[in-house]
């Protein structure tokens, strides 16, 4: 009943502040299309997918390491090498986008200087990165809902000022450069006191975090593939149908990821919590696991239910006119909730077992198999092919996951057996 207790109340913090959040992010999101209109927010999409693709290959996995090796066992001797890894990552691909950014396609000018811009918010989010890792690996949940909400927030300043000084895409991703650096020092005050432990330089960083980046590849490819999992379909419906094809598709998916909010809030409390049972994985501790997991599935019917009616009010209400061909890939979008669900519960679960390279396999095909599809149908159906294949691929991959899954749950195998056979 502890256990209970404490999965709730976490939960209960990160719901709370995933709502403020997601409010805030649904009133930039607003502002956005209706003050660019749909091309002009498609190619912001495009930009928001750079970053978020880059911000994923930075982190290089060490955030899911970290929370790890910090909720299973306290240890934060890996937190200068992380820091260390993270920055000269950021840097790395900060040169990369500044070099071949003028090679995408149906880019305008104004887009490329916004892109080279936007990118440095990589640095402060690499230390905002270690910030909230550190908070969800101590499991103070009621900090990082609060420090999420405050990046939420000035954001959506950013972008109030931006639209009350009729800004262009250049001047609005400045004001979000800022704010992700303000938001970057608010959360190393909240973990100052971590920082200043265990955040030092000396001759041997380099040597740790050489042996990090080994150990944390295969965190870092699935950190990677799901976010391409995610956003590859985005991006190559920006490079075969452009910036107003993306803005529609992008109208429907953030309005999907609003609905997904309280499955996050669930997810994210339960991975620590998880990661603190080791592999100690009995007949109870799969209960208590399976019971939020069943939970929330209850709620994807409903919410994909929902979705499905209300899809053209919410579109209208919230992106206005020009945005009514988001209506019909919000709904075939939302069928996916059901399979999101199942996907990132056993994700999650797979990685407390530290099974990476198992996970990594499953979302390489899964990607792959995203890829083609879209290179297929794009060109055919355009946006409202890359909305039944996202949904279609989601359900291959629950069920590759849940035979994959099942393989730990047989009692005459067991788990360490199925791991020595290669599930």
């Amino acid at each position: 009943m502890k256990k209970y207790y404490r999965l709730i109340q976490q939960s209960v913090w990160m719901l709370a502040g995933k709502i403020g959040s997601q409010l805030a992010l649904v009133m930039i999101t607003i502002l956005l299309a209706r003050g660019l209109g749909p091309t002009g927010f498609g190619e912001y999409a495009m930009l928001a997918a750079v970053i978020v693709i880059g911000n994923s290959l930075t982190t290089f996995g060490t955030d899911m390491y970290l929370i790890r090796e910090i909720a299973s066992k306290s240890d934060y001797s890996s937190l200068a090498p992380i820091l260390l890894i993270q920055i000269a990552l950021s840097g790395l691909f900060i040169t990369l986008v500044w070099l071949f950014a003028p090679l995408i396609p149906k880019l305008s000018q104004d887009g490329l200087v916004a892109l080279r811009i936007y990118v440095l918010a990589l640095i402060p989010l690499a230390l905002f990165s270690v910030n909230t890792t550190i908070l969800r690996g101590e499991q103070r949940m009621a900090e990082y809902t609060w420090l999420n909400l405050a990046n939420a927030m000035i954001q959506f300043l950013a972008i109030l000022v931006s639209g009350l000084e009729n800004f262009g895409i250049i001047q609005i991703v400045g004001l979000l450069l800022i704010s992700q650096i303000i938001i970057a020092l608010v959360g190393s005050w909240m973990c100052f006191p971590q920082l200043r432990a265990h955040v030092s330089v000396s001759w041997r960083l380099l040597d740790e975090a050489n042996f990090l980046l080994k150990k944390t590849s295969a965190v870092a490819g699935i950190s990677f593939l799901r976010i391409l999992y995610q956003r590859v379909s985005l991006i190559i419906l920006s490079f075969l149908g452009g910036a107003l094809m993306s803005g529609w598709f992008s109208a429907a998916t953030r309005t999907l990821e609003a609905a997904r909010i309280g499955h996050g809030s669930v997810f994210t409390a339960l991975f620590p919590i998880m990661a603190s049972s080791g592999e100690e994985f009995d007949q109870e501790t799969m209960h208590y696991f399976a019971f939020p997991f069943y939970v929330l599935l209850v709620f994807a019917f409903a919410g994909s239910s929902i979705l499905i009616f209300l899809a053209r009010p919410l579109i209208e209400l919230l992106f206005g006119p020009g945005y009514q061909n988001s209506i019909l890939p919000l709904k075939i979008l939302s069928i996916s909730l059901i399979p999101y669900t199942i996907n990132d519960y056993l994700s999650i679960a797979l990685l407390s077992l530290r099974r990476e390279i198992v996970l990594s396999r499953i979302l390489l095909l899964s990607v792959i198999l995203m890829i083609v599809a879209d290179l297929i149908v794009i060109p055919r159906f355009g946006f409202i092919g890359a909305s039944w294949t996202f949904c279609a691929i989601e359900f291959i991959t629950s069920i590759i996951l849940a035979a994959t899954w099942k393989t730990y749950t047989r009692p005459h195998i067991g788990y360490e057996k199925a791991a020595e056979q290669g599930y």
